[in-house]
């Protein structure tokens, strides 16, 4: 039998998730999915501030382990490329055209250049992606 104490609803709640979908680390794709899936179903559930704390605690969790794996997935992702790949993975996960490359590297003709390996980036275009990435220059660098 459960208690009926506000606390203990709230300790219900937790551990209600948890038996769901427990916490564990994520280590594959699959397991990325469910986990993306589990997150997004109870953050549309209801507004942040309408979840009791076993609920707001679970999404926290739950998001900080997703987040893991996807920067995870990201390094392994950057380490095992050339720099071109790099720069194009990164314009992918962001979002970004040639165009907006152009804009960071202050040309878009070179950045066309660039990203169809006419051309290679120099050492200032590399500063400026590194800096607009927030990585360091040297992912962009053989």
């Amino acid at each position: 039998m459960r208690a009926s104490t506000p606390h203990a609803r709230i300790r219900d709640t937790y551990f209600d998730l948890v038996r769901a979908f427990p916490l564990r680390p994520i280590r594959s794709e699959p397991e990325f999915n469910r986990a993306t899936a589990v997150l997004t179903q109870l953050a549309k559930s209801k507004p942040e501030d309408q979840m009791d704390s076993g609920e707001r605690d679970y999404l926290e969790t739950l998001a900080l382990m997703v987040q893991r794996f996807e920067q995870k997935r990201r390094n392994t992702a950057l380490s095992k490329t050339t720099p071109l790949d790099r720069l194009k993975f990164l314009m992918d996960e962001t979002g970004m055209n040639v165009n907006a490359i152009g804009r960071v590297i202050g040309s878009q003709p070179n950045a066309s250049l660039i990203l169809h390996g006419k051309r290679a980036m120099s050492k200032a275009q590399i500063l400026k992606l590194a800096r607009h990435f927030d990585l360091s220059p040297a992912l962009f660098m053989e």
